[in-house]
């Protein structure tokens, strides 16, 4: 059999999968992240996470973005960017944050992906923004 009977063949078999409404594995997207999130109630949590800035000793008038990183083990960490730069804040935020959420983060993310057939890779994804108001 050569090459081309063989592609044939596989094209085959994914047209197959396909029309039989088989989803095919796709590697993990920002998107997914927010969407396995927000499935299990665990994306918009602005008011959870003000009193662990606070906690962290992050003044009012200091503004924080954070994001969820994701390795290809599913593990969730978090980025803390402060301006005006806190370091021992941000520190201390990341350190709440992770105590926190990576734990659940993780088994929805897990969830997630096994019911949707996405592939595990890191990835990052924005989360939340807040700070003083202009």
């Amino acid at each position: 059999m050569n090459s081309v009977d063989k592609l044939f063949k596989l094209a085959d078999r994914f047209a197959r999968k396909i029309s039989l409404g088989d989803k095919l594995p796709m590697p993990a997207q920002p998107g997914d992240v927010a969407d396995a999130l927000e499935h299990a109630n665990l994306w918009s949590r602005p008011d959870d996470i003000f009193p662990l800035a606070d906690a962290a000793g992050l003044d009012a008038n200091v503004s924080v973005v954070l994001t969820i990183n994701l390795d290809a083990g599913l593990n969730v960490t978090f980025g803390v960017q402060t301006s005006p730069n806190t370091p021992g804040g941000a520190a201390k935020l990341k350190a709440l944050l992770t105590q926190k959420y990576s734990v659940p983060f993780k088994q929805a993310i897990q969830t997630w992906f096994t019911q949707n057939k996405i592939i595990p890779r890191p990835v990052s994804a924005g989360w939340h923004k807040f700070g003083p108001a202009k």
